[in-house]
């Protein structure tokens, strides 16, 4: 303890023992009175004292002092009730940050507590280990996060992250260190993770709450394959475990992670996409998806490769009808043939809720979660023309093999080309690899401002989709009911049920430009509906409802106008208006009757009915 520190609180106990009585005291009588917390960390160092003072009232018997909610002393106290109680704590190594002390009195008739007094550290200890870009006890809703930080052995090349929550073969994974900085990953289980960092004999622990999204909808992936359902891939690797679902459920991870990092980077916090994953194991649902034709329908230079997309997009409704999803496709049987040097079944294409990216580079991806860096460290060399990209090496080939897939699933969000060099959207996934390593094969230390992601302007549109944000809107009446509507001319992914579905991703979309919708509830329910909410779709603000009527019946035939709307606006993208009206009458039947801008067709995402 500093000189300075020393004489005042010797000084603050000299005095506080001048005022003390010195004859015994009479016993407490009620609950402590209320202590007041102090420090003398004037200079910001790590080393200083809290102090605990009663100044009146009854004495407690025990003093617990909490450090940011975490008890870290107890005492026992004499009572002498009425006089004053005094007690100190000192404080010593403290690293760099704020710290929150609350002191408890106790006796036998109760507790009371400080006010929180807090103090910042901006001089103190430097740590051995140190992470950067998460806070303690810090809530996520993705599992893999990506974990930053400093390390004081500016020679260290790797730390070692453990999980000590989880059971999983990936609870310990090695990470990259250089010039004392360090990334590292993790794979989380649900709730609670306790996290160490080590390097050398130095370690750090942090806590992180993996939290599920519930509500937000689902981004799928799918593994394309021939007719037949032959799910091998093309390699180059001896003895290939040909294990596709571990590649792409390591790759939705990785991408879910990068994606809540660039979002946070661009203002919006660790917003990201959910996935189908499995909690116990936690790895992702792969689904094959089986083609109609062989591979000798592909493996010709006459076959439109860019046929792969609307193939993708035609048979996921029909083999997982699952409306309201975004869905990314690899083609499995993507191949290069050596003797006519072609690439067979390759594209890369996306927009209207799917990408399709080719295969060619899946046999490079990592195996699991454990991988992930290494792999993006690897400079083996690669043949450009077998992995049907322009890379070299294994890491210039995982980087556009991953960032590239990412590029066609951003256009399924509805991204178009746009932001600058570093963006996803353009040629940026060219150095997705410095997300994950700390300098490029030459040497060379990138700074934050030329790691690749979602531009800004990108971010915008994404933070806006309800795929990112979660939406807690309630449902209302609208389960086990039947929906009715006056014109069936729906694609097969937006029909009339998507209105009801409680899904503010799916839509219902009818070619028409005033088409009617009802719904009925099951059995023998009525209901008095006097509240009810439309939220309009994904696109084209020209195909929202512009007017309608609402009207209530209980035999489907004589209906009862209850509301009527003119002109109504819906300024954005899944934006849900409520509206409200008199009516006590319990109708088992509620029909919107719609008119649309003109354009021949109206769509919205969801209608919620309440009473």
């Amino acid at each position: 303890m500093k000189l300075s520190k020393w004489l005042s609180f010797s000084l603050a106990i000299v005095l506080l023992a001048t005022f003390m009585p010195i004859a015994a005291a009479a016993a407490a009588a009620g609950v402590p009175g209320t202590p007041v917390v102090s420090h003398n960390n004037w200079d910001g160092d790590g080393n200083y004292t809290i102090t605990t003072n009663l100044w009146y009232g009854d004495n407690g018997t025990t003093l617990e002092l909490y450090e940011n909610g975490t008890l870290i002393d107890t005492q026992t106290l004499v009572d002498q009730t009425p006089g004053a109680q005094s007690a100190s704590k000192a404080i010593s190594g403290k690293i760099n940050g704020t710290y929150t002390y609350v002191a408890k009195l106790i006796n036998a008739y109760g507790s009371t507590s400080s006010q929180p007094v807090t103090v910042s550290v901006t001089d103190g200890a430097q740590p051995g280990v140190a992470v950067t870009n998460f806070a303690a006890n810090e809530t996520i809703s993705y599992s893999f996060p990506l974990i930053r930080g400093n390390l004081v052995d500016t020679s260290a090349t790797t730390v070692t992250l453990t999980n000590t929550s989880s059971s999983r073969s990936t609870n310990v994974i090695q990470g990259m260190a250089y010039q004392g900085e360090f990334k590292v990953f993790a794979d989380l289980v649900p709730g609670v993770n306790n996290l160490v960092i080590q390097n050398g004999t130095e370690q750090t622990t942090i806590t992180l709450n993996y939290v599920p999204p519930i509500s937000k909808p689902l981004t799928r992936i799918f593994w394309y394959v021939p007719s037949g359902g032959n799910t091998d891939y093309q390699t180059m690797l001896p003895n290939d475990p040909q294990n596709y679902a571990a590649k792409l459920s390591t790759y939705m991870k990785v991408l879910q992670s990068l994606t809540a990092d660039s979002m946070k980077a661009n203002g919006y916090g660790r917003e990201t996409f959910n996935l189908e994953i499995n909690n116990t194991t936690g790895k992702v649902d792969v689904h094959v998806l089986e083609s109609e034709h062989p591979t000798s329908y592909y493996y010709n230079q006459t076959y439109d490769k860019s046929e792969l997309y609307s193939e993708v997009a035609n048979l996921v409704p029909q083999q997982y009808p699952q409306p309201g999803t975004k869905n990314l496709a690899f083609v499995g049987f993507s191949k290069y043939d050596a003797a006519s040097n072609y690439m067979y079944a390759h594209t890369a294409l996306g927009g209207g809720d799917y990408g399709v990216f080719g295969g060619a580079t899946v046999w490079l991806f990592p195996n699991d979660e454990t991988e992930v860096q290494s792999q993006f460290a690897n400079l083996s060399p690669v043949d450009s023309d077998f992995v049907g990209e322009p890379a070299s090496t294994v890491q210039k080939a995982l980087s556009i093999g991953y960032g590239a897939a990412a590029h066609e699933l951003g256009h399924a969000f509805g991204l178009p080309h746009e932001g600058d060099g570093n963006s996803i959207m353009w040629r940026g996934f060219d150095y997705l690899h410095r997300l994950f390593v700390l300098q490029d094969p030459d040497g060379y230390v990138f700074g934050e401002s030329e790691l690749p992601g979602w531009a800004s302007v990108s971010a915008v549109t994404l933070h806006a989709s309800p795929f990112f944000t979660e939406y807690n809107i309630p449902r209302g009446l609208t389960t086990s009911g039947t929906v009715s509507v006056s014109n069936s001319n729906s694609p097969a992914a937006e029909q009339k049920d998507n209105a009801f579905d409680g899904n503010v991703a799916s839509k219902w979309l009818v070619f028409d430009n005033a088409p009617s919708i009802q719904y009925e509830f099951p059995g023998t329910s009525t209901y008095a509906v006097n509240k009810y909410a439309i939220t309009s779709a994904n696109d084209y603000e020209d195909r929202d409802p512009l007017s309608w009527t609402v009207s209530g019946s209980n035999d489907g035939v004589n209906w009862s106008i209850l509301d009527t709307r003119s002109n109504e606006d819906f300024a954005d993208r899944y934006q849900t208006n409520t509206y409200t009206f008199s009516n006590a009458t319990a109708y088992k039947y509620y029909k919107f009757e719609l008119i649309g801008n003109g354009g021949g067709v109206v769509q919205l995402a969801e209608i919620h009915l309440y009473d």
